[in-house]
């Protein structure tokens, strides 16, 4: 597909002492401004406004977010995925979620046997699917993936791991490993939910209400921009390339999309807004239009990390 990665240090790390003092605690943060962010995601240079083939498409059964956020990260890489597919018989692709993905794969690559393995399936017509594609439901933690060993030639994850905690992560990609060929591909697409560059007016309110919640759920950013170190044992030619996604016109086409999916991804918790922030609904729509605006100017953005690697032949 044409596309080249900077060869830089994706990130920074920096040590700091726990807040209880602890010298031998401590936690980690990155850093992570605006000049590392990598916006080169194609041909190595950055992509112009005109380089993006708008798809402002409705798709019954399946929500604005995850539409925005397929079109996104397709444009990104431009395609549906970083592995090439030739020698490829079976796919498996764990967390389907709206499933757009797996049902553009089957039908681009009949030749290609798809399976989707989540906890649900969207409200999708399961008549209309290609033949080629097949879902499977259940919870990974609680019977693994079930799957005999070695019988998948390529393994796609998106949008999952990056919520879990360090064991859980390491579960998975054990279990991936097992239902991955020896020189089988694996393919790992995770989105740091925490916004670089971000202005005062996002962080005092919405970012510390949307902090909390991550920590809540146990989200460790450092486990999104290290996926790579959980595949040294039993994988190789292991790639881990960090894409900066623009929110905001400064971005062009892609940035306001991003923008728009900001927007809906935040009102998912408007609630928790309106009771931790005391703020109506039109004051929170008022809000967002703000922080959208200021963190355009202040050219704020997120980070995704695209992991790809091949299973050991030993």
């Amino acid at each position: 597909m044409g596309n080249t990665f900077s060869g830089r240090k994706p990130f920074k790390i920096k040590r700091k002492k726990s807040v209880d003092g602890c010298s031998k605690c401590h936690r980690f943060i990155y850093v992570d401004t605006i000049r590392d962010a990598n916006f080169s995601w194609l041909e190595g240079r950055r992509v112009s406004a005109d380089d993006f083939f708008p798809i402002a498409r409705q798709v019954e059964g399946i929500d604005r977010l995850g539409i925005l956020m397929h079109d996104i990260y397709k444009y990104m890489l431009r395609g549906n995925t970083r592995t090439p597919l030739t020698s490829i018989r079976r796919c498996l692709h764990i967390g389907s979620g709206h499933n757009i993905w797996l049902i553009e794969m089957a039908n681009d690559n009949r030749e290609i046997q798809f399976e989707g393995f989540d906890i649900k399936t969207g409200n999708i017509d399961m008549n209309s699917l290609p033949e080629n594609l097949t879902f499977t439901h259940g919870n990974i933690f609680e019977n693994g993936l079930p799957y005999p060993d070695n019988y998948f030639d390529y393994v796609n994850v998106r949008s999952l791991l990056g919520w879990l905690p360090r064991d859980k992560i390491s579960f998975v990609i054990e279990e991936i490993r097992r239902v991955t060929i020896p020189g089988g591909k694996l393919e790992m697409l995770e989105t740091d939910v925490i916004i670089k560059n971000a202005t005062e007016h996002y962080e005092e309110k919405l970012g510390k209400i949307w902090r909390d919640l991550c920590a809540c759920k146990g989200y460790d950013p450092n486990n999104v921009i290290e996926l790579d170190k959980f595949l040294e044992r039993d994988f190789f030619g292991i790639t881990n390339s960090k894409l900066s996604i623009p929110i905001g016109g400064f971005g062009g086409k892609v940035g306001e999309l991003y923008a728009e999916a900001f927007i809906c991804a935040v009102t998912t918790i408007a609630s928790v807004m309106e009771e931790k922030l005391n703020m109506t609904d039109k004051a929170i729509k008022e809000y967002l239009s703000e922080c959208i605006e200021k963190l355009n100017i202040a050219q704020a953005y997120t980070n995704i990390y695209l992991v790809t690697a091949t299973k050991s032949f030993r």
